[in-house]
């Protein structure tokens, strides 16, 4: 790499190091309500990686994603302001540490749930093989999470179909607090596990930025060239506990001895000592790095704690996906008490993801709105029937009669009823 490179490298790795020290700083404040899971010591690959992409490529991590989501350039305010819980975080305040998404940036997204994001990678991929649109998908987790079936499934896939797909495992050693001697079998090595799906497998130093995005960068053009998935397997080594912000030596489920040697492949130190001895920086130009991202870090901080929290309907919305003439189908069977609490539930769901009912059951359109129906067969009429009169009665309607067909007063809600007997006709192929 160029002196460049490396300096810009560092000064990445610098940035999430202090970005992640700062949310431990601030962990005990308990304004942070939200579990947090810090990569600090695992930078270089988050890094390494997201350099070998391109803007417009896709990455998608699980709980331990601070560092994915920054390299690839998710925005800082918009994360920070997630993590405690604020309108202007990237899910608005209502997913934490471990649903951060820049789409803007090329990051998919992170769930939590091991091993859950590597089929939606392998997902993106294949979208992108069928829209040819040159883009490859870099897919995070750790070790621990190829121990999931949905991994088999995902890899299997991705090298059946060629998949633009980069799996970059982060082997930190342990899974919570349980190493890799009582998981696997003695003398299995991870990359050679994947290799057995017929994809390249690789295992490196994670520690080194350099040699990461070089196997990234490799597998990358690889994926573009049409020739298939590669699986990288990154040896790195995480410092605190598996989750929150100290440190758990005294827990003694790892030796103390083991994380003081890789305290000292510690990928910021090593790779500014090297800077400094190469002389493509000075300590005045480290001071003045450092200054700069914590005068960042600053302003992101109090711009978060500043900012509000989401307004109670903020609860309620993207729960469904809203299409322009939406149809529902509601079929209801049992007994008329069983019908009656899930058409209710049913009704009120769809309300509220239109935002014609508000939290307080105050009924009434919020915003503008595309408008769906709902169909409910029922083979208890007469049971629906207060129901129906009391939805209908909360929006204006007569309270002397209940048609069958109700529209609701600023168009696009319609809720039809039919009998239960009639249901097969919409079973024969149409799409609901």
């Amino acid at each position: 790499m160029a002196a460049d490179a490396l300096i810009d490298a560092y000064t990445g790795i610098l940035r999430i190091r202090r970005v992640e020290e700062r949310i431990a700083g601030v962990y005990g404040e308990q304004e942070l309500r939200c579990p947090v899971h810090l990569s600090i010591g695992q930078e270089a690959v988050a890094v390494g990686t997201c350099r070998a992409l391109r803007a417009d490529d896709y990455a998608v991590s699980a709980h331990r994603s601070h560092a994915h989501y920054l390299a690839k350039g998710g925005n800082l305010d918009a994360m920070i302001a997630e993590l405690y819980g604020k309108e202007a975080g990237c899910c608005h305040g209502k997913g934490g540490s471990m649903h951060l998404i820049d789409v803007n940036a090329g990051f998919m997204g992170a769930v939590p749930i091991v091993g859950s994001t590597i089929p939606i990678g392998v997902g993106l991929g294949f979208a992108s093989s069928m829209k040819k649109d040159g883009r490859v998908t870099a897919v995070f987790f750790g070790e621990g999470s190829t121990e999931e079936g949905v991994f088999s499934e995902a890899v299997n896939f991705a090298a059946l179909k060629k998949l633009p797909v980069v799996f970059v495992c982060e082997n930190n050693l342990f899974s919570v607090y349980s190493p890799l001697s009582v998981r696997q079998p003695p003398g299995r090595q991870v990359f050679e596990h994947a290799a057995s799906y017929g994809l390249p497998s690789f295992q490196a130093d994670g520690n080194d930025v350099e040699c990461v995005e070089a196997l990234v960068s490799q597998a990358a053009e690889r994926a573009r060239a049409g020739e298939g998935p590669t699986f990288l397997e990154f040896m790195t080594y995480r410092w605190r506990e598996n989750c929150g912000p100290n440190y758990d030596d005294h827990l003694g489920y790892r030796d103390v001895a083991e994380f003081a040697s890789w305290k000292l492949r510690c990928p910021l130190t090593t790779l500014e000592a090297r800077l400094l001895a190469d002389g493509h920086l000075s300590a005045a130009d480290v001071a003045q790095r450092t200054a700069h991202i914590e005068s960042e870090i600053d302003g992101v901080f109090a711009r978060a704690k500043a900012g509000p929290f989401p307004a109670p309907d903020m609860l309620y919305r993207h729960m469904f996906a809203q299409a322009e003439g939406a149809e529902y189908l509601i079929a209801l069977r049992g007994d008329p008490v069983s019908q009656t609490a899930l058409l209710s539930t049913s009704i009120q769901s769809l309300m509220l993801s239109s935002r014609l009912l508000d939290p307080q059951d105050r009924v009434g359109p919020k915003r503008p709105f595309s408008g769906w129906r709902a169909f409910v067969f029922t083979d208890q009429m007469d049971a629906t029937n207060r129901l129906f009169y009391d939805l209908l009665d909360a929006e204006g309607r007569n309270k002397r009669g209940l048609p069958a067909t109700s529209r609701h007063p600023n168009g696009g809600l319609a809720v039809l009823r039919e009998p239960m007997s009639s249901l097969r006709r919409y079973e024969g192929g149409q799409d609901w």
